[in-house]
């Protein structure tokens, strides 16, 4: 049986310890390396020479985004996954540039994340549906859709305010007294976000909110 060869990397101890544990029992899988993120795992990837490298990126740490220009540079045929729930579209962009095979949301188990390894390996790409609905791919490759980073441009400071309350869970009645305007000016605001955004119910609005950075996850 043909083995894939893997260097796993994470902020957190505890999830890469958990991750070598799964994964090395997968015949097919060869975990040759647990690191950190970062340089860490450049040395691992040019000591290695994997075949797939799972790195992390929550939180945010935009020194993973150069490490894996540093790899596919030195390693083009490495394939690399990020592995994260903090999608927003400027760290989208950023690993896209960058040069990832796939990128797999936390809300995905470890059946998902063993296809993916066998889809990237393979020379393909995968991407979480959540991620996925985000790209498309032409003939200069994999590019992000024309929507998030524009969208957002086109709101306007209260709507930004409004958007932020969504978030945190305040109801209309509790924006209305924090920003001191009418309920009716907050479901006119809502509505409006609704449209330029195209999210057109609340729960999915606030995860647009966190996603993007508005307020914390």
């Amino acid at each position: 049986m043909i083995t894939t060869s893997l260097v796993l990397a994470t902020q957190r101890k505890l999830h890469r310890e958990l991750m070598s544990h799964f994964l090395g029992r997968r015949e097919e899988l060869a975990v040759v390396a647990t690191t950190d993120v970062g340089e860490s795992c450049v040395e691992a990837a040019f000591q290695h020479r994997p075949e797939v490298i799972i790195t992390d990126i929550d939180p945010p740490d935009f020194h993973v985004f150069e490490g894996i220009r540093r790899i596919k540079l030195e390693l083009p045929r490495t394939a690399v996954i990020l592995s994260g729930d903090l999608v927003t579209d400027l760290t989208l962009r950023e690993a896209v540039g960058a040069g990832i095979s796939g990128y797999i949301t936390d809300d995905e188990g470890m059946d998902n994340m063993v296809a993916a390894i066998r889809t990237v390996a393979a020379g393909g790409t995968y991407f979480s549906p959540s991620v996925q609905e985000r790209l498309y791919v032409n003939g200069k490759g994999i590019q992000i859709r024309p929507n998030g980073t524009r969208s957002i441009s086109k709101l306007t400071n209260r709507e930004r305010e409004v958007l932020k309350d969504i978030a945190s869970g305040l109801h209309r009645k509790d924006i209305s007294k924090k920003l001191n305007i009418s309920p009716r000016t907050v479901a006119r605001h809502t509505a409006n976000l609704m449209v330029k955004l195209d999210i057109h119910d609340r729960v999915r609005l606030a995860r647009y909110a966190i996603r993007e950075g508005f307020v914390a996850p």
